[in-house]
């Protein structure tokens, strides 16, 4: 969901790294290969049913790592997959086999497994170890979590093709808050092109440039990039390289040869309360001048919806 952002959601993902390219691991589900719900290839993806997938994968991890890392990013979570569900229930053959690029906690895979679909998630996984005390929680906790839901997982930096799959082996393809961490995202389209299937779904979210946040820092003489100049020239950088307008990203994904189906401008990562004890609730109360700011920037963004901080975009391979 990178994470659905480094600076919105806590669930962080390096996308450079010293990763191969080894065969995807899977578990073996513990209800069979009907799903974990029982639903198997007949599944539903409406709405409800996804919600209801998301409490029960969210009660599954460790009460602090809700507290920090899951209540942080509730929101964009249901928003997310109030999409996917619109998209593959208007699809005449639901899609079946879906991958999730960049997937750090899995949050998003874990829910689809659940809803019946088959998953595989790839990430490098490079900072989730118990030492760096990540707030999502760590690798090992990601795996055997996966393992459980049946979820198949690579480690690879999807940086470096080729990933490691057969061409033609997905029908639908998610990159949560990955393209801004790329340096180069021209391998990353490319590769996904090659694993779609014809008429395949590829699902991406990332910064809105655009955003007002941006424009009121550039009016003011300051940068609009997310990540500070010194962390910019470290040995290592894993933040923003750049960021996009929703014509931008409509460009990028014309020119490999995807028609866009939904182009969305969202807030839901900003859906969300921070306590002094570093807790953060589910849903947005005003309890703080930083709220208060954050209602004002809302309501603007309400009214000018180019404004708002993120961009969803689905597209289809041609």
């Amino acid at each position: 969901m990178s994470r659905l952002t480094d600076r919105k959601l806590a669930d962080q993902r390096a996308m450079r790294g010293g990763a191969g390219a080894p065969e995807p691991r899977s578990g073996r589900h513990p209800l069979g290969a009907a799903g974990a719900d029982g639903h198997g290839s007949n599944h539903s993806c409406s709405r409800e049913r996804m919600f209801a997938c998301l409490d029960r994968v969210a009660n599954e991890f460790p009460q602090a790592v809700r507290q920090r890392g899951i209540n942080r990013n509730w929101s964009e979570y249901r928003y997310v997959l109030a999409q996917l569900s619109r998209l593959l229930e208007s699809e005449p053959e639901r899609p079946q086999d879906y991958l999730d690029l960049g997937s750090g906690a899995g949050v998003i895979p874990l829910v689809m497994a659940r809803a019946g679909l088959s998953v595989t998630a790839v990430d490098t996984w490079d900072e989730y170890v118990e030492e760096m005390d990540n707030l999502m929680g760590s690798f090992a906790q990601f795996a055997a979590r996966f393992d459980r839901h049946g979820v198949r997982w690579a480690k690879h930096d999807i940086a470096r093709a080729p990933l490691p799959f057969s061409a033609h082996s997905f029908d639908l393809i998610s990159l949560f808050a990955v393209l801004e961490h790329l340096p180069r995202p021209r391998n990353v389209f490319e590769e996904v092109r090659r694993l779609l299937r014809p008429g395949g779904i590829v699902l991406l979210t990332l910064p809105n440039v655009a955003n007002l946040r941006n424009r009121l820092r550039l009016a003011l003489g300051r940068s609009p990039h997310a990540d500070s100049i010194a962390t910019w020239f470290q040995p290592a950088f894993s933040g923003h390289y750049r960021e996009m307008t929703m014509q931008e990203v409509r460009e990028a994904l014309g020119s490999f040869g995807f028609c866009v189906l939904a182009a969305e401008y969202t807030n839901s990562c900003h859906w969300n309360t921070r306590f002094p004890d570093g807790r953060w609730g589910k849903h947005y109360r005003l309890n703080s001048m930083h709220q208060l700011a954050k209602l004002f920037y809302l309501c603007v963004t309400q009214v000018v919806p180019g404004f708002r901080y993120e961009l969803l975009v689905a597209a289809r391979k041609e």
